[in-house]
């Protein structure tokens, strides 16, 4: 695991910061989740220009140094713009660069984390780069507008998939997908050490309330 992955206790709120919500409201509202005590974040930029996405990703690295050292920053599927921002890792999806290649590119103490939606997948990721993965994320566990393509996981596929990564790796995993603070409580059965939200906090009258909130229920959990 990444130092800057164990840097971080459990459990996680992941803030995914999707340039489709609008690029220039995404600085205030990762300081408004900053404020919420949200400590990890990814930049999603689909569809802009990778010169935009860097720009940006330079912005949002400062706000999180300047809010304390242990705030991490990684970018979605772009380890070139990760680089070039200076950002602590890489999330990547399916049909997205190797990790392998992605650890090469990025080094050791870069955070590398991979999407899993069945537990072939799981098998694949664990008998080729197990060593190089920091964390997965499961999903989409709900509904998702920013996934219209995938349908949501059954419960029992979830746990399936979370019993196939804990059967190779003792890596956290993340669960994704259409989640809110209205519906995570589902969730709390499935032994995960935290959960990504998009359009929760892009889309909340009061994104340091619902971070909260939804830090409060993760640490009820454990």
């Amino acid at each position: 695991m990444s130092r800057l992955v164990a840097r971080l206790k459990p459990p996680y709120l992941y803030c995914i910061a999707d340039t489709s919500y609008g690029v220039e409201s995404i600085p205030l509202m990762v300081e408004l989740a900053l404020a919420g005590g949200t400590k990890l974040f990814q930049l999603r930029g689909k569809g802009i220009a990778t010169r935009e996405l860097v720009n940006l990703g330079l912005i949002l690295k400062q706000l999180l140094l300047d809010a304390g050292k242990d705030n991490l920053l990684l970018v979605n599927d772009n380890p070139d713009a990760c680089k070039e921002i200076g950002a602590d890792g890489v999330h990547l999806g399916a049909g997205d660069m190797d990790p392998r290649e992605a650890r090469e590119m990025l080094g050791d103490d870069a955070i590398i984390g991979v999407t899993l939606h069945n537990k072939e997948e799981a098998l694949e990721i664990f008998t080729t780069v197990k060593e190089t993965v920091d964390y997965v994320g499961i999903g989409p566990v709900f509904a998702s507008p920013t996934k219209e393509d995938l349908l949501p996981l059954a419960a029992e596929d979830v746990q399936e998939l979370i019993a196939s990564v804990r059967e190779h790796s003792n890596c956290p995993i993340i669960c994704i997908g259409g989640i809110k603070y209205k519906n995570m409580q589902l969730l709390s059965s499935y032994k995960i050490d935290g959960v990504a939200v998009v359009s929760a906090i892009a889309k909340a009258g009061d994104p340091t309330a619902v971070c909260k909130n939804m830090l409060q229920e993760l640490h009820s959990w454990r």
